[in-house]
């Protein structure tokens, strides 16, 4: 189904909207549509520090599901959640966690599109009632919510299996224990993640929404941390709203290392789980760009 938008600016037009960024750009910039790094870093930056406040909300839900997840499973609370083997009921599981976690990616596309269109100019508005961005943050809970529990049986059904010999107070122990590990590194690693699948996902709608940005280059956070699949990608550049990796694909890094991106299409970072990179748009009148 093709993407419609409303286009909201008052009393504006479309056209005149796309010559007032491009005035505007040409008065900041010497350079025409080029952003300088100075740029690209502050805005970045601004990115990060909206990422942080969100990613620590999402990693509380998280952390809270897991201890919630425990108490179900170790005291019985909830009988149809507890089968003979101690595993969780996925189906039931991946409804309260899509209950819980779609909220918060709401808001999260929600502030950060409409952060993007304020960074491109004044005026325009980021509509989150498009059917495109309901289904991204439908379909996104609830891969997510049952990958997650998924893996957690997974982790429990390894500790049976390690342990086939001992009583069942020893494996609530061994289990409490894994369920306590996953309340930390865990979550913050599925909350970094989310939270930055969100603001790249509206970064790029916004784009496409603004009706000025032709395409969208990558941005790395540009210090130690930033890895050897991620340091190559920065500043290359693809069309708005298109792929860089297919599903399938092999990621190469600037280390001579590799991996297969076999989890799904990315369309937008993360490129894998804990990455902070994120995206800067390549303005119309900005004739060429590299592609990847």
């Amino acid at each position: 189904m093709k993407k419609t938008y409303s286009f909201k600016h008052v009393g504006k037009r479309k056209g005149d909207i796309k010559n007032m960024v491009i005035k505007e750009e040409k008065r900041r910039d010497k350079n025409v549509m080029r952003w300088s790094d100075d740029k690209k870093i502050e805005v970045h930056e601004g990115v990060l520090k909206r990422a942080s406040r969100n990613e620590m909300r999402y990693r509380r839900a998280v952390e809270k599901q897991f201890e919630a997840q425990s108490n179900r499973i170790l005291r019985g609370k909830e009988k149809t959640l507890l089968q003979k083997d101690w595993t969780l009921d996925v189906e039931n599981e991946r409804q309260i966690w899509f209950r819980v976690l779609a909220p918060i990616m709401a808001d999260i596309v929600r502030e950060e599109g409409q952060a993007v269109m304020n960074g491109i100019t004044a005026g325009l508005v980021f509509d989150t009632h498009t059917e495109f961005i309901r289904n991204f943050i439908d379909n996104r809970t609830m891969k997510v919510s049952k990958d997650v529990n998924d893996e957690t049986n997974k982790q429990i059904k390894r500790i049976l299996r390690n342990n086939p010999d001992v009583g069942e107070a020893e494996i609530g122990r061994l289990i409490r224990k894994k369920f306590k590990d996953m309340e930390v590194a865990r979550a913050k690693m599925i909350a970094r993640t989310e939270t930055f699948k969100a603001v790249n996902f509206s970064t790029d709608e916004s784009y496409s929404q603004s009706g000025v940005v032709q395409a969208k280059e990558w941005f790395t956070a540009m210090d130690e941390r930033v890895c050897p699949f991620c340091a190559p990608m920065n500043g290359k550049t693809v069309g708005v709203g298109k792929t860089w990796f297919k599903k399938g694909e092999t990621v190469h890094g600037n280390d001579g290392s590799s991996f297969v991106a076999d989890y799904e299409t990315i369309t937008n970072p993360p490129l894998h789980a804990n990455c902070r990179c994120g995206l800067v748009p390549v303005l119309l009148g900005q004739k060429e760009y590299t592609s990847i």
